[in-house]
């Protein structure tokens, strides 16, 4: 499964369905502190335009962060804690980031790439992109229009936000199970009705998620990743879990 994430320096032009979304802590346009509150069971993250700056993403393109000052600010979230922080930068400039990093040490499993090539078709980036970029990204900002509006949108893969293990209750996963088997079984009325049950039962367990998060937090019991799990089992959509 891969995931769709939207940032945009106007947060009102983010759908409210975005299941992923980013935003910036410093710089002109500050928009991380509003998306918890608009997003609130979205994955979401924190974008650096100054290596000054804490976040999970640091921004390098001319105007913000440059290749020389990403390795101290790599280093210095890995040591706050940040899992394998990201560096956005254009495709471009993407060999000469990673050489700046391996110079210092930082390999390129140590940190997540989110590339800009907007070629206005969603996909990752590879080699086959060209600009002697020699591996694939984990993410790809492909355009800057998307539905059409002042909106980027990037094709993250599935870890992007963290393994993909997720650790469901007894029923969650005795439902999800079910579903999959139904589904690869052949298509027969009580087939469909059975699918049909499983998916009420889906909608329930996504309704006590939202209901837990609301007192609890959505950081808590793997609900936001059970969350999203849950609505991709429900449309039918391929996810690892």
């Amino acid at each position: 499964m891969s995931l769709m994430m939207y940032d945009s320096v106007t947060v009102g032009e983010i759908p409210r369905s975005a299941t992923a979304v980013a935003g910036y802590v410093n710089g002109h346009f500050v928009t991380f502190p509003s998306l918890e509150q608009r997003f609130p069971s979205a994955h979401r993250m924190s974008i650096a335009v100054s290596s000054a700056a804490d976040a999970e993403c640091l921004d390098v393109e001319p105007g913000d962060a440059t290749n020389e000052v990403a390795p101290a600010w790599v280093k210095r979230q890995i040591q706050r804690g940040v899992k394998r922080p990201v560096i956005y930068t254009s495709l471009s400039n993407a060999a000469s980031l990673l050489h700046a990093l391996g110079g210092a040490g930082i390999k390129r499993g140590d940190i997540r790439l989110w590339t800009a090539h907007y070629t206005f078709k969603p996909h990752r980036c590879t080699p086959a992109c060209g600009f002697g970029f020699n591996t694939t990204a984990d993410a790809t900002q492909w355009t800057n229009h998307s539905l059409g509006r002042n909106l980027d949108e990037s094709l993250c893969d599935d870890s992007f936000f963290g393994a993909v293990h997720i650790e469901f209750t007894r029923n969650e996963r005795r439902t999800i199970d079910l579903i999959r088997r139904l589904r690869s079984r052949p298509r027969t009325p009580a087939r469909r009705a059975a699918i049909e049950a499983c998916k009420a039962t889906l909608l329930v367990y996504r309704a006590k998620l939202r209901a837990a998060a609301a007192v609890g937090g959505w950081d808590v019991n793997d609900r936001r990743a059970r969350y999203h799990a849950i609505l991709a089992v429900y449309k039918g959509l391929p996810i690892d879990i």
